[in-house]
């Protein structure tokens, strides 16, 4: 939100997301650890609706609370991220949530370009920066 240089935007498991001031939903609980949701001023959040972003998730997140801490915190991070593209979204951006396994790719961690499948996550990536015209 800081640069006019920003054309799009990749992410692999973040862990917040800036909501518009007005719209922050409520804390999510984890018994491991809440998670409040960050603020940004309404022009800054503009631009977020203004360029593609993609979010991606690895397996094994739980839709359900987990007595796993790891397992929990990502549940909450991606029902978070759900809730952030639905707002950008609303507001005329282009976000999607991409869950690894969902779209076929199965096996990953956290770190998805450093497991062995990482060409095929990388694919998928790229086959989403050419759709956006971002690929140059």
């Amino acid at each position: 939100m800081q640069s006019d240089k920003i054309k799009g935007i990749v992410a692999y498991e973040p862990g917040n997301f800036p909501f518009p001031e007005g719209e922050v939903p409520p804390t999510i609980t984890s018994k491991f650890g809440d998670i409040k949701p960050a603020v940004a001023g309404q022009a800054d959040f503009e631009k977020l609706t203004k360029m593609p972003i993609v979010i991606y998730f690895g397996d094994f997140i739980s839709d359900k609370p987990s007595d796993n801490q790891g397992e929990d915190q990502w549940r909450i991070r991606l029902s978070l991220a759900k809730q952030w593209a639905e707002v950008v979204n609303k507001h005329g951006g282009k976000v999607e949530v991409i869950e690894l396994p969902k779209v076929g790719i199965k096996g990953n961690t956290h770190f998805p370009m450093s497991d062995t499948n990482n060409v095929q996550v990388a694919e998928h990536l790229a086959k989403w920066l050419k759709e956006k015209g971002l690929d140059k």
